[in-house]
């Protein structure tokens, strides 16, 4: 048994000098890993770093044992340091790291189009180990877990975890700076955390105004919600992004008006609401909600001649349009004009 020993450490002392100046672990876990036992490879580069903590090639070694065992974290960390500690490591390094974020990147394509969705953020999750660096798998991973969250509320945690890494690593020069700032805007407000959406969406803008259906999609979650200043919040960055791109949207001025009104912010509402009637000039419920703000607001010479354009052009048959026709004359102290216009509200709410 004492002969054997001492044969296995005379091989190991040979392959040192042939792999160069390595401690014999180190040789040894190499030896490990081209044989595939990864878990006595790791153990033996382990005791290479007690030996020495410079050993470049026992991280390599460590990096390569994890990635065969799909331990993509440590794997990852293991690489870095052995091109930290020898340079000349770092393409040898940069491809091992490629080959395993690649290998786990396309598995998360391929099991989203299988409709496994739960596999999808599996391999999508190791992908952001296998390299931190890559928005592209923190973006699928916050997309997709984000996604299941509707249905599985555990996943909503993972998507939070995840969209505040992509936050981390947002850089302008990537190709995929948009799409992270479009989704780190639509988690972050669902989170609660406005002032981090709105600055997502700001700058989203700023790069694109071209991309503001997430942005407006998000208000009128709000909107649903009852969520009167937030909503109002999302709608106003909406509104400058179509504005900066040249783009006429009814609704989204509509909607401003809306969330406008329910705070009483009547005046800002009146602006809004007079941006979508210009652009749909017989759309009646643009119309109405247009003359009830100017009555709200005081506007009374506003109420009075945009009431008469409701009830003459727009909705002559509508009861609401001569009802609010009628109350203006009636503040202004057109005491027959407020009668007639009441006798005709009377008259057109019998016929409904």
């Amino acid at each position: 048994m004492r002969k054997n020993m001492f044969i296995v450490i005379a091989v190991l002392f040979v392959v040192a000098g042939i792999f160069g100046c390595k401690s014999v672990e180190t040789t040894s876990a190499m030896l490990h890993n081209q044989n595939g036992s990864f878990d006595e490879a790791i153990k033996y580069a382990k005791l290479g770093i007690e030996k020495n903590p410079m050993d470049a090639e026992a991280y390599y070694q460590l990096g390569y044992s994890y990635s065969k065992k799909d331990s993509m974290k440590l794997a990852y960390e293991n690489f870095i340091r052995s091109a930290q500690l020898d340079p000349n490591r770092a393409e040898l390094v940069g491809k091992n790291i490629q080959s395993n974020w690649a290998r786990h990147y396309n598995n998360g394509l391929n099991e989203h189009q299988l409709g496994n969705m739960k596999g999808s953020v599996e391999e999508f999750d190791k992908a952001t180990k296998a390299d931190p660096r890559k928005l592209k798998s923190w973006l699928r991973l916050v997309r997709i877990s984000f996604t299941l969250a509707s249905e599985d509320s555990t996943y909503y945690e993972k998507s939070f975890e995840a969209v505040d890494s992509l936050r981390l690593r947002l850089d302008k020069e990537n190709e995929d700076y948009i799409n992270a700032l479009s989704i780190i805007g639509r988690v972050s407000a669902f989170q609660g955390k406005i002032d981090q959406a709105v600055e997502s969406f700001e700058a989203l803008i700023e790069d694109d105004p071209t991309q503001v259906k997430s942005i407006e999609n998000t208000g009128d979650d709000f909107q649903l919600k009852g969520e009167w200043a937030n909503a109002a919040r999302f709608y106003e960055i909406a509104v400058k992004g179509y504005e900066l791109s040249g783009e006429d949207n009814f609704a989204i001025y509509y909607s401003l008006g809306v969330v406008y009104r329910q705070q009483n912010k009547y005046h800002k509402a009146i602006v809004a609401y007079e941006k979508a009637h210009f652009l749909e000039p017989k759309d009646e419920m643009t119309a109405y909600s247009l003359l009830v703000t100017y009555y709200q607001a005081k506007l009374l010479d506003q109420a009075i001649m945009f009431g008469l354009e409701y009830t003459e052009k727009v909705a002559p048959e509508d009861p609401r349009g001569w009802q609010i026709l009628s109350l203006a004359y009636k503040e202004k102290g057109f005491k027959i004009k407020a009668e007639e216009a009441f006798k005709k509200f009377l008259d057109f709410q019998q016929k409904k």
